[in-house]
């Protein structure tokens, strides 16, 4: 929520102080210190009065929907944005919907920004004993189980964790399982419970572990001294000193030798041993508990990134990094100091002053020397850094990457390129700095000015920006001579750069801008909505 609202405030400050003779337009009318981004199709403003800085909402014609009277306004989400304001020592929050409606005023002292099976957790502090007592409201707050629990988990279908605060100050805390309606979803309650993962929940009995299902029924009798929750039919349990794995009916399916790490989503477990020298040594074994990999690597990894899950695992095993498929055999050669995947299919392996880029197969495709970063490839090309050393050969160039690293006074300079798929650096001349391809374009800096090129190499305008925002829906927020405007695609001025700010483009392209005193709206298709 708005950290940096006091940064932005001051730097418009200055901005409105320095360009006030620059400007003069009619289409702008909004008077703020500060309008941000629009959020679907509100927007929220800040106004500074009486030394407060204040939020209210606006809708795309800059009509106010909800009056500037509170702290701070977070971002919609799920139809609602939390809304925040100061009485007393804490705090309070309530919500707005999408139309500006407040649904509840500040009334919680927590207030949870998701919503699980329509039910969002609130929170209200007890003055008293300085904690939180925890309820249930629906998803636009109006409270449907009141805030009487010190522990409370989110709900996962139909059913919640939450820890009742205990009748006699000896008591232990007793947990257990509510409906959405607040009550007892069945009888029992535990001095341990967890929420329910692959159907079952963990708890504790008696200073032993099992597991219940949906309706409170023992699943597993208690009869464990530690236990995993399950994952893909699977868990990890601990009895009289030794590791075993056990499907949701409690059958063993064997007994692991070493301490269980995680179980991943293919149902496989990471592992790890300790050596009498007191070092770490990981491996990965099956469902019945049999190595797939051998516990003897310093270190075992698996990536997951937002658009690609890698299907190799990163090992170290004496001293030098490689990858391994989940079969245990070796993909990418154990000789390296790094290896990373990127969302492109694409692995890069550091080492000996060069960089050697893998496919997920284990292909190598190329090697490159003399280059500290290669970022994510979009089309033909990616961005990367590269060290000049203005008075030493490639060699001894090599030398000092790998002995100083990035950002030591070893006297080079840091300079960006492009590299293809084929490892060919795009440019003899370096430039000083290169943003990541957004919607296939990216910028570059030359001196003091930013170009476009789009990701097969083709230029498409020459430096000349002071600053580019990426690329969002076919456009971006661009500045020129001092002053922002908004270009498309091709570098052509979709709004004329006459502006001192310009926030970056919504999802509907809508644009709130600055110039110099007073704040407008401007859509790509529509044009201004404040004249």
């Amino acid at each position: 929520m708005m950290k940096n609202k006091l940064w932005y405030t001051a730097i418009l400050i200055m901005i409105m102080t320095s360009v006030q003779s620059l400007f003069a337009s009619d289409t702008l009318k909004i008077s703020a210190t500060f309008i941000d981004t629009f959020n679907t199709n509100l927007c929220r403003i800040t106004t500074f009065s009486n030394g407060l800085f204040k939020d209210g909402l606006i809708d795309y014609r800059g009509k106010s929907v909800l009056a500037c009277n509170y702290d701070e306004i977070g971002k919609l989400k799920h139809g609602y944005a939390p809304i925040r304001s100061f009485q007393g020592t804490y705090p309070i929050f309530g919500l707005v919907d999408s139309t500006g409606k407040i649904t509840f005023p500040p009334t919680y002292h927590f207030v949870s920004e998701d919503v699980f099976s329509n039910r969002r957790k609130v929170g209200i502090m007890d003055t008293i004993s300085g904690k939180m007592r925890f309820g249930f409201t629906d998803r636009s707050g109006i409270i449907k189980v009141p805030c009487q629990f010190e522990n409370a988990e989110d709900f996962t279908g139909n059913l919640c964790l939450v820890g009742g605060v205990p009748k006699k100050p000896d008591d232990p805390e007793k947990y257990y399982f509510i409906t959405p309606q607040g009550k007892q979803a069945f009888i029992g309650a535990w001095t341990y419970a967890s929420s329910f993962y692959d159907g079952l929940a963990g708890i504790q009995e008696y200073g032993r572990f099992g597991y219940v299902n949906d309706t409170g029924f023992y699943q597993i009798p208690p009869r464990f001294d530690w236990i995993s929750p399950f994952r893909n039919g699977i868990a990890t349990v601990y009895l009289d000193t030794t590791y075993y794995n056990i499907d949701k009916t409690g059958k063993i399916l064997g007994k692991l030798d070493n301490k269980p790490l995680k179980i991943l989503e293919n149902g496989l477990t990471f592992t790890s041993f300790k050596s009498i020298i007191d070092v770490d040594y990981f491996g990965l074994i099956d469902k019945n508990a049999k190595d797939i990999i051998p516990a003897k690597y310093e270190m075992l990894r698996e990536f997951s990134l937002d658009k690609y899950q890698p299907n190799l695992l990163v090992a170290n095993f004496q001293g030098n990094i490689g990858g391994l498929d989940f079969s245990g055999k070796e993909v990418i050669p154990f000789k390296y100091e790094n290896l990373t995947p990127d969302e492109d299919s694409l692995w890069r392996a550091e080492g000996d002053g060069k960089i050697v880029i893998y496919n997920d197969l284990g292909k190598s495709l190329f090697e490159v020397k003399n280059i500290q970063e290669i970022r994510c490839y979009s089309g033909d090309l990616a961005p990367i850094m590269i060290y000049e050393f203005p008075s030493k050969s490639a060699k001894e160039n090599s030398k000092s990457s790998a002995q100083f690293g990035v950002g030591s006074d070893d006297g080079h300079t840091t300079k960006y390129n492009y590299l293809t798929r084929k490892g060919k650096v795009l440019w003899d001349q370096n430039v000083d700095d290169v943003q990541n391809f957004s919607e296939g374009i990216s910028a570059y800096l030359m001196g003091n000015k930013w170009g476009l090129l789009d990701n097969l190499g083709n230029q498409i305008v020459e430096p000349k920006f002071d600053e580019v925002i990426p690329f969002r829906n076919g456009y971006s927020v661009a500045k020129y001579q001092k002053k922002w405007g908004i270009i498309d695609r091709r570098g052509n001025w979709i709004l004329s750069p006459d502006y001192a700010l310009i926030n970056p483009l919504s999802k509907n392209n809508y644009a709130t801008l600055l110039a110099p005193n007073t704040w407008g709206i401007f859509q790509i298709n529509k044009g201004f909505f404040t004249k």
